[in-house]
């Protein structure tokens, strides 16, 4: 759902909520069996071209949680920067995505154009 120019501001922000099902339960050969996303998307429509996107897979019987995060901005002219973020949480041994357990990433990263 967006909210568009929120409060006259030309602010946008987007609310994300998804529900991932499979029927097989633990038998399921995806980790998304029971789970629910969260996220939000917030847009400032400024000069800057200033935006970011984050949100949260939540397993509803282990609480194991998927967080992603991305954002960028414009700076000057010729620049811009940008951040991406994932992270796990809460992984046990027998979670589908326990081999993850280690694979959090970050990246900032500046680009210039000529």
């Amino acid at each position: 759902f967006t909210l568009a120019d929120v409060r006259g501001s030309g602010r946008d922000v987007g609310l994300l909520l998804e529900y991932l099902f499979d029927d097989r339960g633990r038998l399921a050969t995806t980790p998304f069996e029971d789970d629910i996303f969260l996220g939000i998307r917030l847009d400032l429509n400024d000069v800057q071209s200033t935006r970011l996107l984050g949100g949260a897979v939540v397993d509803r019987q282990t609480g194991t949680t998927f967080v992603n995060v991305e954002a960028s901005r414009r700076w000057g002219e010729r620049c811009t920067v940008s951040l991406e973020t994932r992270l796990f949480a809460g992984l046990r041994a027998d979670d589908y995505l326990f081999g993850f357990r280690r694979d959090h990433y970050a990246q900032l990263e500046l680009k210039w154009y000529f």
